[in-house]
């Protein structure tokens, strides 16, 4: 917190900010703008203020200034530089004194100890043995799940698609199990009758998480927490002694943004959700959690981390220490981590409270559970999605293309799946069926839904891609060397031997190409569409300049 905290009610520091910003819109009470410290490709949405805290974090390159430091990146002052603070003084407070420095006076409340640095720990797998024990009752279950259509309905109605279940390697125990401790590998106990305490596996929905291509951790969430061993009653999702204590991490590591909750049923609903739009999800165990070390190499490379903990005290006691209500009088609220200091690049994202006080209350009501991830998404990061979505398109595409046997039969490709990449998950909008185009492919479905079913020319752009994996016929953006990007044209090429013994065919394919595809192209991907440059014995008529 600096000096506009002292000196400036919120809404004041909220009206300056927005008067220094540009592209401003205003969400939530947070100011979001083009971000003052460094040049976006894609401009606004990137920097968001918060005059709450004051403080100002970039989303893409980073920086975290306060309403000072924004006044000196905007005014070209360099960060603590005494210059820039009297112009901003003189300009926003004249007058004003400062009673504390740079800060305000502490609250009796806020008065505390030198906050402690957090250094997440590295947390070691568990012993082989442990892992073969667990991977072989992971395979049992999943075995068991897959076959049994009562439980996968249930799974169903907690948002969880058969195809999701099986990628996490879901399972049902169907009766509590007792086997012995030192099979798992696990040390010699004995029990009150002086025999070998054996390892509690109870009835319920298992679920693993695997690390490093072994098993690393099981938990079992029970349908019956009162049941079972006095200990653990009430204990609706139960640890498996032996594993790691990693959190639950569902995604590629090279994900960029992530949903965070705290039930780890959730965190893999989440991501069958949103998993082809890149989008990862990590389940914490509890609220008071705090990330490991691996978990937290991740994170720490996120671009944005939607924070969902539960819509309660604990939770939000988990976001921000300022909610922390101390259990012990000696204890104080600054020695509480939190997700919204350990990582700036978070933001409080819960499920609306109408609906639950988690994500997973939430879907029993109707929560579309991607729209509300892409949602609190800021726009940079859509963006990109976007972006990499098409990129990959493309190259699908040419891919296709270059793989077809024949280009003269007007029949469509065999269908093809991508080895190794996982069936798109269901969307609302049931993906069309159209000749040359395979919707199983990942990037295909992503890019079919980043779209809204009613984007004006959708279809008829969709059509045109299917024909130009099936015949020779390609469409680009070109420029004749020399002149400037104003004015760049497009140009469909059609193979003139195939033209001629596919008039109808080619009559189609140049009216979607100039008709509504055109349209669609030009205004959702023109800007990013790769350009071909033509010499002067080369020059086209730049035919649909946009």
């Amino acid at each position: 917190m600096g000096v506009a905290i002292e000196w400036f009610s919120e809404d004041d520091r909220r009206s300056i900010a927005k008067a220094l910003l540009t592209d401003v819109d205003e969400r939530n009470g947070k100011v979001w703008a083009a971000c003052p410290f460094h040049a976006e490709q894609s401009v606004g949405g990137a920097f968001r203020y918060d005059p709450e805290k004051d403080r100002g974090t970039c989303y893409s390159c980073r920086a975290s200034e306060d309403l000072v430091g924004i006044f000196c990146a905007v005014s070209g002052f360099p960060q603590n530089d005494p210059e820039g603070f009297q112009a901003f003084r003189d300009r926003f407070a004249p007058g004003r004194e400062l009673h504390h420095g740079n800060r305000p006076a502490p609250s009796d409340s806020e008065t505390k100890p030198a906050p402690r640095v957090w250094i997440p720990s590295a947390v070691d797998l568990p012993d082989a043995l442990w892992s073969e024990k667990a991977n072989a009752f992971v395979r049992q279950c999943a075995e068991r799940l897959m076959s049994s259509p009562s439980r996968l309905e249930r799974l169903a109605a907690w948002g969880i698609d058969r195809d999701t279940a099986a990628k996490c390697r879901m399972g049902w125990n169907d009766k509590d199990r007792y086997p012995l401790r030192t099979s798992w590998g696990l040390p010699f106990e004995r029990n009150k009758r002086g025999k070998e305490k054996p390892l509690w596996l109870p009835e319920g929905l298992v679920l693993p998480f695997y690390a490093e291509g072994r098993a690393a951790r099981l938990k079992i969430r029970r349908p019956h927490p009162e049941r079972g061993p006095e200990a653990c009653r009430k204990i609706k999702y139960y640890k498996v002694p032996g594993g790691c204590e990693r959190m639950f991490v569902y995604g590629r590591t090279t994900c960029r943004a992530w949903v965070v909750v705290e039930a780890e049923r959730d965190a893999a609903m989440i991501w069958g959700k949103v998993r082809d739009l890149g989008v990862g999800a990590i389940g914490t165990g509890s609220a008071s959690n705090r990330p490991d070390a691996a978990t937290d190499a991740i994170l720490t490379r996120a671009d944005i981390i939607l924070v969902a903990l539960d819509f309660d005290h604990a939770g939000a006691a988990a976001w921000d220490w300022r909610l922390f209500v101390p259990k012990n009088p000696g204890d104080h609220p600054r020695q509480a981590w939190c997700w919204s200091e350990a990582y700036p690049l978070a933001v409080r994202w819960p499920a609306p409270p109408e609906a639950g006080k988690d994500v997973g209350d939430a879907v029993g009501p109707g929560l579309d559970v991607r729209a509300w991830v892409v949602a609190g998404l800021p726009q940079h990061v859509r963006q990109s999605i976007c972006d990499a979505s098409r990129r990959r398109l493309r190259q699908a595409v040419a891919d296709a293309r270059d793989q077809s046997e024949t280009i003269s039969a007007p029949e469509p490709v065999p269908e093809q799946t991508v080895a190794g990449e996982p069936l798109p998950v269901a969307t609302s909008e049931p993906f069309p069926d159209i000749p040359g185009l395979d919707f199983r492919d990942p990037d295909l479905a992503d890019l079919w839904n980043l779209l809204p079913p009613d984007y004006p020319g959708k279809r008829a752009y969709f059509s045109l891609l299917g024909m130009f994996s099936l015949y020779p016929a390609r469409g680009g953006r070109v420029r004749n060397r020399g002149d400037g990007p104003e004015l760049d044209g497009a140009a469909l090429w059609i193979d003139e031997s195939w033209r001629r013994s596919n008039p109808d065919l080619a009559r189609k394919i140049s009216q979607l190409f100039w008709g509504e595809a055109w349209s669609c192209w030009r205004d959702w991907s023109w800007n990013d569409a790769p350009v071909e440059i033509r010499d002067e014995e080369q020059k086209v008529r730049a035919c649909g300049a946009a």
